[in-house]
């Protein structure tokens, strides 16, 4: 069963097409739009059409459905645009960077000198990543 937020959703109301947007493509149970606010040329969100808070929300079967969009998408977009690459970006959560309550994946179009970093790595070493994976796994 969905969110009951949606009432106050930029993104159920872009769907909805109660807001100015730029569609790129969509299926029955997803909408493709660009990013107002976008990282790089092209950068597109997809968001279940159903109002989902989270990835943890979301129906299984949604998200395989995102995952496959997403997969077909990303290169065509990306080709589109004579692109060098992608980034596929979930962001879940304020502390992720998650600023819309609404489940969405981020198709990054990536071109060389961009000027885009990714993560930055942090060091580390056998015994603390040992550590970590044990810690994981006990609690999961």
């Amino acid at each position: 069963m969905a969110d009951m937020t949606r009432e106050k959703c930029i993104f159920c109301a872009i769907i909805a097409d109660e807001v100015a947007h730029y569609r790129v493509a969509s299926s029955d149970l997803l909408y493709a739009f660009l990013d107002a606010y976008p990282i790089s040329r092209g950068h597109t969100l997809v968001v279940p059409r159903e109002h989902f808070s989270s990835l943890e929300t979301t129906p299984e079967m949604i998200i395989k459905e995102m995952a496959i969009f997403v997969a077909q998408y990303a290169p065509k977009i990306t080709r589109a645009l004579d692109a060098d690459g992608f980034n596929i970006g979930i962001n879940n959560g304020r502390a992720a960077g998650q600023a819309v309550d609404h489940a969405h994946w981020h198709i990054i179009p990536r071109y060389e000198g961009d000027g885009l970093k990714s993560w930055p790595n942090t060091s580390t070493n056998a015994e603390k990543l040992s550590r970590v994976a044990e810690e994981i796994r006990r609690k999961i």
